[in-house]
């Protein structure tokens, strides 16, 4: 029975094998394909220059329907993690510290809860701060480019590398110790993919 594509494994052991680089670098440099986004393009230029058949907007409405699914996939995925990280690391959000007190009691913080809105919305007036006259520091033209221009390369790579390398995009296990070992080989992917992102912000 087909299953469909194998998912992606690298196994970090593999990297002090003499023969890996070469053997991705192949492997790498061989595959063709096109990805989603290169398919919707090309067969929307065609519907522009009205050279469409009725095959080919089914086509391209198949492969949306797809990317959209693909997005929600992956949002859906990103949410799950940060959520598992969030309880594993964070604050449960379960407790309330007022005037130097810690409630963990539900009755308890609910009561300092409406409380502390109560004397918001029904307290006596405040005067409020006013900003008026306040010179606020602006950035200067030359960060201003910085931060609207193209991304380069040196910037893609530094945040791979700042990146642990046993941590992984996905659960593939296609880890950035893979990509840094690899980066040679993968990093004209990588910048194309995130000039992508840049430029439609899918």
């Amino acid at each position: 029975m087909d299953w469909g594509p194998k998912p992606f494994r690298s196994l970090d052991v593999w990297h002090k094998d003499s023969r890996f680089r070469e053997f991705v670098r192949n492997k790498w440099l061989s595959y063709e394909g096109e990805d989603i986004h290169k398919r919707i393009h090309k067969l929307g230029a065609k519907d522009d220059e009205s050279e469409f058949d009725e095959v080919g907007r089914e086509k391209r409405k198949w492969l949306l329907s797809e990317q959209r699914r693909n997005n929600l996939t992956q949002k859906a995925l990103f949410q799950q993690k940060a959520r598992i990280k969030w309880l594993k690391q964070g604050d449960l959000n379960t407790k309330l510290r007022d005037k130097g007190q810690w409630y963990d009691e539900q009755g308890a913080v609910k009561d300092k809860v409406k409380e502390y809105f109560k004397d918001r919305f029904f307290g006596e007036a405040r005067q409020s701060v006013k900003l008026d006259n306040v010179g606020f520091n602006k950035i200067i033209e030359e960060d201003n480019v910085l931060l609207v221009g193209r991304i380069s390369e040196e910037e893609v790579k530094q945040a791979v590398w700042s990146c642990g390398s046993d941590k992984s995009l996905g659960p593939n296990g296609c880890n950035f110790g893979f990509i840094k070992l690899c980066w040679e080989e993968m990093k004209a992917d990588i910048i194309r993919a995130v000039h992508d992102f840049e430029e439609e912000g899918i």
